[in-house]
């Protein structure tokens, strides 16, 4: 009797201790502290019995879309991770209930991340950095696209609605990227595509 009342202080220590590290990430979310958020979100991701609450994966996602905006956090793809938390978290809880009060925006935000991104490297002739950017942007949209998911009235058209139009941009880069005697300097037009064609990628 007496290791079953123990058994159950522990559990109910656990699950106070628990709801109280979300709680303080969830603080330094709403106070614009995402480095700190950070920390403790990945603190709390690193004990395996943690792993199973869909909430943590949420506020994962969340605080690592948020990192990608910084030009100056360069030590991993943010969007990824930030992307593979919000599946992760949508596993986790089918209802989809805290991405759906947000209308799942956080995925149009990583999509759009991924597409300026892309416009910038292109801008400065990093062109292997453009068609990652512009590769991931797509799989971000083609994701969301299955899901039928918009944000205020907005959605993603279907791929096949671009048959009757040019090649996307990133489709161009690929065989430029795969040639060893590529040139960075000269992209053959791809600018057209770009600009003309922003919603192709």
């Amino acid at each position: 009797m007496r290791k079953l009342i123990l058994s159950a202080y522990f559990l109910t220590a656990s699950i106070f201790l628990f709801a109280q590290k979300l709680d303080e990430v969830e603080d330094r979310v709403k106070k614009g502290k995402y480095v700190e958020a950070k920390e403790k979100i990945d603190a709390v991701l690193a004990d395996t019995k943690n792993q199973k609450s869909a909430n943590a994966w949420y506020y994962k996602g969340k605080i690592y879309n948020e990192l990608s905006k910084d030009s100056l956090k360069t030590d991993l793809d943010y969007r990824m991770e930030a992307f593979n938390a919000f599946k992760k978290y949508q596993e986790l809880d089918p209802k989809n209930i805290m991405l759906t009060l947000e209308q799942n925006g956080s995925y149009f935000q990583l999509y759009e991340g991924y597409y300026n991104h892309g416009i910038k490297a292109f801008n400065q002739k990093k062109y292997d950095v453009a068609f990652s950017d512009f590769k991931n942007a797509l799989m971000v949209k083609d994701y969301v696209y299955d899901k039928k998911y918009e944000v205020n009235g907005f959605k993603f058209a279907a791929s096949k609605d671009y048959q009757d139009k040019p090649p996307c941009l990133w489709s161009n880069i690929l065989p430029y990227l795969q040639n060893p005697f590529y040139d960075h300097s000269s992209p053959p037009g791809w600018d057209k595509y770009l600009y003309n064609h922003p919603l192709l990628i």
